[in-house]
């Protein structure tokens, strides 16, 4: 599928992206445990690319494979 000029204009917004499956948006709420440290905030215009621009950050410092993007949690910043 191409977009063509149309994907230059669609706008970014800030997202959050939780990292760990260990946690909830709950959990990050009320600060349990170590759950706030598992929240990446990015800039992107879909959900989609905001857990692939994470993905990317951590795939330099871990050993991350193209999986564990699917247990990555995201919702509006």
């Amino acid at each position: 599928m191409q977009y063509g000029e149309m994907a230059e204009k669609l706008p970014l917004k800030e997202w959050e992206v939780l990292t760990n499956c260990m946690y909830d948006w709950d959990d990050v709420r009320y600060m349990l445990g170590d759950a706030r440290h598992c929240v990446q905030r990015v800039w992107a215009a879909t959900r989609g690319q905001a857990k692939y621009r994470v993905y990317q950050d951590l795939a330099e410092c871990f050993n991350y494979d193209a999986t564990a993007m699917l247990s990555f949690k995201v919702r509006a910043a």
